[in-house]
C-alpha cells in the first residue's frame, strides 16, 4: 500500500460549543465550534482545547489582549487575528 504526503488535515470536534458568540470573529468562532484543529502544510490553526496555551505571545503585539488573539502558527511564528476587524 502506497502512502502519499499529507498536505492538510481538518479534524472535526466531537464536542461542539453551542454558546459560540457572534461578532467580527464569527467565522473563526464557527471554525472553533466545528473543528478541533486545522493543518495546511506549515500553517496550523489551533482548536478550542489548545487555544489558551498559546495566548502568551499576544503580549508582544501593539494593543495586546484587547485587540489580538493568537489563532495558530506558521512554521514557528504566531498567527494572529484582530478581535475588532476579524
Amino acid at each position: 500500500m502506497e502512502r502519499g504526503s499529507l498536505i492538510g488535515d481538518i479534524r472535526e470536534d466531537s464536542d461542539p460549543n453551542p454558546n459560540v458568540k457572534k461578532d467580527s470573529l464569527q467565522d473563526y468562532y464557527y471554525f472553533l465550534n466545528e473543528y478541533s484543529s486545522l493543518r495546511c502544510g506549515s500553517i496550523i490553526i489551533f482548536g478550542r482545547k489548545e487555544l489558551s496555551e498559546f495566548q502568551f505571545t499576544v503580549a508582544d503585539m501593539p494593543g495586546e489582549f484587547e485587540e489580538w488573539i493568537c489563532i495558530g502558527k506558521i512554521d514557528s511564528y504566531p498567527l494572529y487575528i484582530n478581535k475588532k476587524s476579524g
